[in-house]
């Protein structure tokens, strides 16, 4: 899927002054509203596992992130609000497939009678509640989605 947040020609953004590529600001952690706006088919490095790479879409800061980090996130040049999106694999396991169909049932779908194939197809474009938690780690800090809820 192509970066929104990308400029149109692939040459203008690698003719960037080179001071200028900087690591962009991490988002603030805490609750958001969100859309499931799309899967794409991924496949992991290490185990070869095939999976689901899920993105969120409209995300809306609630009132548990803080408001001033908020704002500085937001103010970046390099973040743009209205087209800013998460991404988070679920892998295709026996083990794992629960956690495909809770996701679903967090976009207010019912697993009754349906396949988890079914489930997806209408969980898109519902929305949820996403958590959102900053991990530091030796290249930085990023923002990875931590837990799912029913928008209520």
């Amino acid at each position: 899927m192509p970066d929104s947040n990308a400029p149109e020609d692939f040459s203008d953004l690698l003719n960037t002054d080179a001071k200028d590529a900087v690591r962009p600001p991490p988002r603030p952690g805490g609750t958001y509203r969100a859309t499931l706006k799309s899967g794409s088919d991924v496949t992991s490095s290490k185990k070869h596992t095939k999976g689901l790479e899920m993105t969120f879409s409209d995300l809306e800061p609630m009132n548990d992130v803080n408001q001033d980090a908020w704002n500085e996130y937001a103010s970046s040049p390099m973040i743009k609000p209205e087209t800013d999106v998460m991404t988070d694999s679920f892998w295709i396991t026996p083990k794992s497939l629960y956690r495909i169909r809770e996701l679903c049932e967090c976009c207010d779908v019912d697993a009754a009678g349906k396949t988890v194939l079914q489930m997806l197809g209408d969980a898109m474009g519902n929305r949820l509640l996403i958590t959102v938690q900053q991990v530091p780690t030796d290249k930085g800090t990023y923002s990875n989605i931590t837990g799912y809820a029913k928008d209520e």
